[in-house]
C-alpha cells in the first residue's frame, strides 16, 4: 500500500545530444496518468519520475510502463518502469501506531517478544502484509468513585541477571506497584511482564517465578512468622518441600550471608529493626532466588540499621551474583545502584546511571524528589562560581573536588 517513486534512465541515440527539459516526458499513449484495475495507479512527472501507487490489495510485479521523451533534436526516446510490491510485517499497538523500536520488516515475520508489551493477535492483510498486534503494560483499578485509575500506564522495563536496580519516585508514584509484578502479587491489566521466561498472567507458572524473585518489605515483623530466628529462616523451604537436610543448610548458608548466625536461636522480638530486616532477607535467601526485591527495606529503621541492611544485599549482589531491585525513598541508597528508574504518576519517566540521574538536580527536585546531599551542594556552589565538576554526586566526590578547588585557590 505504499507510494513508490522511480526515474527511469533515458538513452539518447546520440549520447552527445541532451534531452529537451521543455518537452514534458509521457506513457507512450500521450498520457501522464494510467491505471491498472486491480494493481495501482502510475503518474509521470515532467522529468520522466514515475510515482506508482498501488491498490491496497496488490503485491508481486507490476505490469511495466513505458515512459517517453525527445531530445533537443526532436528524437524520441524511451525507458520502462517495473514496480514491485513485497508483503511486510508491522508491530503495531492496539491503536494501530507502529511500537518504537521496532521497524516494518520485509516479509512475513514470526512475532517476537517486546519489553513492556504483551501480544495480542497477527493479522493477515488480503494483499499478504502481517501485523502483529500488542498491548501495553498497564495496571488499573477502580478508585472510590468508580473511576478507572491507571497505577501503571506503559511502563517499559528490563532488568538484567546480576544487576543492581534502585526504583525511586514520590508517594503515588507507582514504584511499589511496579515492583509486585516482579513475583506476581499483581498482575498487569494490559500487557505483559516476563520473569526468567514464564510470562506472570500464566497461572501455571507462578509458584515458579516466586522461586525466582524473592521479596522483602518495608516493614520485618509483617515478614517474620516464627518464634525462633533459625525456625523463621526455615519457613520458605518447608513449603516448597525442601528435605530436611537441604533446609538445614539453607538455613544456615542464609544466616552466613545476612551476618545473623549468632542469633540464630534467637527470639525475633528481641532483635533490632535492622537485625530483623536482616533475618526476613535471610529468609528469602533460603529459597535460593535469582533476585530479589525490597520494597523500601530500610523506611522504619535508624542510620545504623540502614547500613546494615545496605551492606547485605550489596555483599549478595557482588559476591552471590543475586540481581537486587529496591525501591527506596533515600538517595543515598539509590546512588549505590548501577542503574535507576524514575517514577511519576504511573509512568516511567528516566532511566539511566546515578550519574546521569542525579546531576539533574532541578528536574528531580522539580519532581518532588530529593537528590544526594553532596549532588544538591555541588550543583549550588557551581550557581556560586566554584569551579568543581558538574558530575558530583557522592561525598568523597565532593571531598575531593573542593581539596583540589581551594589548593588551587591557595596558589
Amino acid at each position: 500500500g505504499k507510494t513508490q517513486t522511480g526515474t527511469p534512465t533515458f538513452t539518447p541515440g546520440n549520447p552527445d545530444v541532451p534531452m529537451n527539459n521543455d518537452v514534458p516526458a509521457t506513457f507512450e499513449d500521450g498520457s501522464t496518468t494510467k491505471t491498472v484495475e486491480g494493481v495501482g495507479t502510475y503518474t509521470v512527472a515532467p522529468d520522466g519520475t514515475v510515482t506508482f501507487k498501488p491498490e491496497p490489495e496488490f503485491t508481486g510485479t507490476a505490469p511495466s510502463v513505458t515512459v517517453v521523451r525527445e531530445d533537443v533534436n526532436g528524437t524520441k526516446v524511451s525507458a520502462t518502469y517495473t514496480p514491485t510490491v513485497t508483503p511486510v510485517t508491522t508491530f503495531v499497538d492496539k491503536d494501530g501506531k507502529p511500537i518504537p523500536g521496532n521497524p516494518t520488516e520485509d516479509g512475513e515475520q514470526p512475532k517476537k517478544d517486546i519489553p513492556g508489551y504483551r501480544f495480542v493477535e497477527t493479522k493477515k492483510l488480503p494483499n499478504g502484509d502481517t501485523v502483529h498486534v500488542y498491548e501495553k503494560v498497564t495496571t488499573s483499578y477502580v478508585d472510590e468513585n468508580g473511576n478507572d485509575v491507571r497505577a501503571l500506564d506503559d511502563v517499559s522495563l528490563t532488568i538484567r541477571r546480576g544487576e543492581f536496580v534502585a526504583i525511586i519516585g514520590t508517594n503515588g508514584s507507582g514504584k511499589s506497584t511496579l515492583a509486585k509484578h516482579f513475583n506476581v502479587l499483581l498482575q498487569p491489566t494490559a500487557g505483559n511482564v516476563t520473569v526468567c521466561g514464564f510470562d506472570t498472567l500464566d497461572d501455571e507458572h507462578i509458584w515458579n517465578i516466586r522461586q525466582h524473585v524473592g521479596m522483602v518489605f518495608q516493614n520485618p515483623d509483617n515478614q517474620i512468622v516464627a518464634a525462633v530466628v533459625e525456625e523463621d529462616v526455615a519457613f520458605g523451604p518447608e513449603n516448597l518441600g525442601v528435605p530436611s537436610a537441604e533446609i538445614r543448610k539453607r538455613v544456615d548458608d542464609a544466616l552466613v550471608a545476612v551476618n545473623m548466625t549468632e542469633y540464630a536461636e534467637h527470639g525475633p522480638h528481641l532483635l533490632s529493626g535492622g537485625q530483623k530486616q536482616r533475618i526476613a532477607i535471610a529468609g528469602v535467601l533460603a529459597m535460593k532466588p535469582d533476585c530479589i526485591v525490597l520494597d523500601e527495606p530500610t523506611a522504619m529503621l535508624d542510620p545504623k540499621g540502614r547500613l546494615e541492611v545496605l551492606e547485605t544485599i550489596h555483599r549478595l549482589n557482588k559476591e552471590e551474583g543475586i540481581t537486587i531491585v529496591i525501591i527506596t525513598h533515600f538517595m543515598e541508597e539509590a546512588v549505590t545502584a548501577d542503574r535507576i528508574v524514575v517514577m511519576k504518576n504511573g509512568v516511567k519517566l528516566q532511566e539511566g546511571t546515578p550519574r546521569e540521574i542525579f546531576t539533574q538536580v532541578d528536574t528531580l527536585k522539580d519532581l518532588g524528589l530529593d537528590v544526594p546531599v553532596a549532588a544538591e551542594v555541588a550543583s549550588k556552589l557551581i550557581q556560586k562560581g566554584v569551579d568543581i565538576p558538574n558530575d558530583i554526586i557522592t561525598n568523597d566526590e565532593l571531598g575531593d573536588a573542593l581539596t583540589t578547588y581551594y589548593a588551587k585557590e591557595a596558589h
